[in-house]
């Protein structure tokens, strides 16, 4: 996600600017238009506050300074709204960090709530009084917001603000956090303390009560669901979706004569064909065949669908909220005709699996015969194959399927199509570009996978099972450092359902003229009811303190070396089989990949906590599958003059342009 969160908070109010350093890397049409439609609006907002960098209180130091971690221990708890007027404390319960899976969930902030911290905000930068949240405001303009991707902005008020600052709007206002102590607290303990917020807002009307903005009371029902069918002998018949799927993308290249020819070709769109293509075998047993039949009408509407998606987390002013939206704006009527057209192939596909439907239990579907050629093995045919009391609210007294299934499995079929397709595709996209700017990297991950396959035969297709994807270790690493500096999303978004105080320092209210400047550590800072809250992975994966001085270097084997913690963050263990020898994820034994626990959430590239994705295997698997293909047959460069590939904000991160490249069959 990139400006979602502002976009859709916004509501199409005016918004005034604010000033600081710019940004200059992309920006879509929507963001072009959102900068000039913002532009209109010429009303400062004063930014100022005590604690801002370079003050005593402020926990980063000054700005010429690279942002380092709060010397006090981070952990959350939640307060009572008196407790947050008056509490300084910053113990926890003793249970704050135990999670209950049936506590009944928190009610969603009221208007009241909304109306409460809007006044506060308007209070507090108009005129001068304390915020409610404690935290510093950050100083710029809102140009830096909407002249890019938000990620990039983000990162610079990060580098001037530290682990925890406020980015604030007239009475709109979003809590940054950037410090992994903090994050941690946020994603693993106290995760029921928040919802998707703004995310939700943006995507239900896309995808339902999917898995990514669904409720918490829905998303706990799924996850029990849908987590089951990502299972190991899924993945090891997936592996064979994964390498033919990659083969047929290599045979399609060279039909279409650009390989060896000295055309140049977009990796991204070819990416994102395979990634299609993968994702609709491999949950729905439906094959979109997007790499040959691009042009098909339920290929376009996947895509137009898809580019929607992002539109709304990038443009500026919700106007799909406007009453009969979607027969007014003519984007919006197409997207409604797509949305029906891919909702049918849905149907027909979730009828098809109820028609064949074998009710079985759970341990029953994990040892199905998945190895059989004629066996179908989607998660759709595993969710709907599941006995009806596991799912929950998908049967009916007389023990029948009801609509309300149907629906929730529409929901998270689309979900993981999109999740599933766009993750994917930026992951190769990004890969792909760095080892171009690394031809050693590209060898290295080359010879990597022609150790376990053997010398390389032109015109012979790949064959790679689970087992050996496992042994492409180096391979495994050149992903996981994409996903470092290139994370999907950049920003995670969440709103506090209750106050939940941060044992992390804040700054002091502002003083009166006469009054005594304030003594002692100034108060922790708050997260009120109601306010959203941005995660920024982008720049956690950035910090030089957790990275060290080449944290914005591509360097796979950054994944080898343990790092120090400091300051209640613990530093990055590098798992280790149990003979203490060996680091576990270079055994050829498992997909295990550095995650978010060996990094003590230094590392989130798939999120963390209960609502960690579900797919981190199935994408990593998938990912060195198809590097590895492209690898081992093409010899592959950037096209004269596009070297610098540029960074626009969409679901995920996507280049500014594409990625063009020329393809060259391998020399060797």
């Amino acid at each position: 996600m990139s400006l979602a969160s502002l976009t859709t908070a916004l509501k199409g109010s005016r918004v005034p600017s604010i000033r600081a350093s710019g940004i200059h890397s992309g920006g879509g049409l929507a963001l072009r238009r959102a900068s000039k439609w913002a532009s209109s609006s010429h009303r400062r907002v004063s930014f100022g506050s005590p604690g801002s960098p370079g003050s005593p209180f402020s926990p980063f130091g000054s700005s010429s300074k690279s942002p380092v971690l709060s010397p006090s221990p981070v952990v959350c708890r939640a307060t009572t709204e008196e407790e947050q007027k008056t509490s300084t404390s910053t113990s926890s319960p003793a249970d704050a960090e135990l999670l209950d899976d049936e506590l009944p969930p928190l009610p969603p902030p009221s208007i009241q709530d909304t109306i409460s911290i809007w006044i506060t905000n308007i209070l507090q930068i108009y005129g001068g009084k304390a915020g409610a949240d404690n935290a510093p405001v950050a100083e710029g303009t809102l140009d830096d917001l909407v002249g890019g991707p938000l990620f990039l902005a983000l990162h610079k008020f990060f580098q001037r603000q530290g682990g925890v600052y406020k980015l604030a709007f007239g009475p709109k206002a979003f809590i940054v956090l950037n410090d992994p102590r903090v994050i941690k607290n946020v994603l693993q303990k106290q995760p029921m303390s928040f919802d998707k917020g703004v995310l939700a807002e943006i995507l239900s009307p896309i995808m339902g009560k999917g898995l990514i903005p669904a409720d918490l009371e829905t998303w706990k029902v799924r996850r029990r669901v849908v987590a089951p069918g990502l299972h190991d002998r899924y993945l090891n018949r997936m592996t064979e979706t994964f390498v033919s799927c990659t083969n047929r993308s290599l045979a399609s290249l060279r039909k279409q004569g650009v390989v060896g020819t000295g055309s140049s070709v977009d990796l991204e769109m070819v990416y994102g064909s395979l990634a299609l293509d993968i994702i609709g075998l491999a949950v729905f047993n439906y094959d979109f065949k997007s790499v040959q039949e691009r042009e098909s009408d339920v290929v376009k509407a996947v895509y137009r669908v898809l580019r929607e998606a992002e539109h709304r987390s990038t443009f500026y002013v919700p106007y799909w909220d406007l009453p009969f939206a979607s027969y007014i704006f003519q984007d919006q009527i197409r997207f409604r005709e797509d949305l029906e057209s891919l909702d049918k192939v849905m149907e027909t596909l979730i009828a098809s699996a109820l028609g064949s439907r074998t009710e079985l239990t759970e341990e029953e579907l994990l040892n199905r015969d998945y190895e059989d050629p004629n066996f179908d093995p989607s998660l759709l045919r595993f969710i709907m194959d599941m006995k009806l009391d596991a799912l929950a609210d998908g049967s009916s007294a007389s023990g029948k399927v009801t609509d309300a299934l149907g629906v929730q499995l529409r929901d998270d079929l689309v979900t993981l199509l999109i999740a599933g397709h766009e993750t994917t595709a930026a992951v190769l996209t990004w890969a792909t570009h760095e080892m171009m700017r690394q031809p050693e990297i590209f060898q290295k991950v080359r010879e990597e996978v022609d150790s376990i396959l053997g010398p390389y035969k032109p015109g012979e297709e790949m064959k790679l099972s689970y087992d050996q994807v496992k042994q492409l270790t180096y391979t495994k690493l050149v992903v996981m450092e994409t996903l470092r500096l290139y994370p999907e999303p950049p920003v995670l978004i969440r709103r506090a359902l209750q106050a939940v105080e941060l044992d992390f320092p804040g700054v002091h209210p502002p003083v009166e003229e006469g009054q005594p400047a304030p003594t002692g550590p100034p108060p922790n800072v708050v997260l009120p009811k109601g306010v959203d809250i941005l995660l920024g992975v982008y720049s956690l994966h950035r910090n030089p303190d957790v990275w060290g001085p080449d944290a914005e270097t591509f360097r796979p084997d950054r994944f080898l070396e343990a790092r120090e913690g400091s300051a209640g963050w613990e530093g990055y263990k590098p798992p280790m089989t149990q003979d203490g020898k060996t680091l576990s994820f270079l055994s050829g034994t498992s997909m295990l990949y550095p995650n978010e626990t060996h990094f003590d959430f230094g590392f989130i590239p798939f999120g963390g906590g209960q609502r960690k994705c579900v797919g981190d295997a199935f994408a990593v698997a998938e990912s060195v599958v198809a590097l590895a293909g492209f690898a081992r047959n093409l010899d592959i460069k950037h096209s004269p003059g596009k070297e610098e590939v540029g960074m626009v904000t969409g679901a995920t991160i996507h280049t500014d342009g594409g990625l063009q490249a020329m393809l060259t069959e391998r020399k060797e």
